[in-house]
């Protein structure tokens, strides 16, 4: 695999179309770009076809590309993002939860912040997210995973900041709520 350091040499043999160069390219960015789509779509086949579109897009582009390594990868992360929540709209599964229906009764625990003795294992908290709403786990994926800002979000859904912000703080109590639900399973 290409490292990022010789990618400006990579770029070079993408734009003059060398086979093996754009096998290398994809190589490089393939896995993160997946993941991505994945995340937000949950599922394989649809994630790896939001991929490979995204991938084809930035071939047809590549000649008027002028970024480093990073700068290719959030190109082609922010490429196969947009394409995800289009599905999800086109498919009408997203659907922010209004506020009546998203108050979750969490039990007052003064010691939460203080006092988190238990460490939970990041393949748990993956899993949990993806049985959240819809509207919840896109919010969540794209602030704490794809480290987008909550402007760009709304801009993205076509909300406002507030409610972007609204939507993350809800589905982070429901997260703890699911969590914390597991944690006491785990500990009875």
């Amino acid at each position: 695999m290409i490292k990022a350091e010789n990618f400006d040499i990579l770029l070079k043999r993408c734009k003059n179309n060398e086979s093996k160069a754009l096998l290398d390219f994809y190589a490089m960015f393939y896995h993160e770009v997946y993941n991505s789509c994945y995340r937000i779509l949950l599922n394989d086949m649809v994630a790896e076809e939001v991929m490979q579109d995204a991938f084809l897009k930035v071939f047809d582009t590549i000649n008027r590309f002028k970024g480093n390594s990073s700068d290719m990868r959030n190109y082609l992360k922010r490429i196969a993002i947009n394409a995800s929540i289009d599905i999800i709209r086109r498919n009408k599964k997203f659907e922010l939860v209004s506020f009546d229906d998203a108050l979750i009764d969490v039990a007052d625990d003064d010691s939460d912040d203080d006092n988190d003795d238990y460490m939970v294992e990041a393949e748990i908290i993956k899993n949990k997210i993806t049985l959240l709403p819809d509207g919840y786990r896109l919010v969540i994926t794209l602030h704490l995973i794809e480290d987008m800002d909550f402007n760009d979000i709304a801009k993205q859904l076509s909300i406002k900041p507030s409610s972007v912000r609204s939507q993350y703080v809800r589905a982070i109590d429901k997260l703890k709520k699911m969590l914390y639900e597991n944690n006491r399973q785990t500990n009875s």
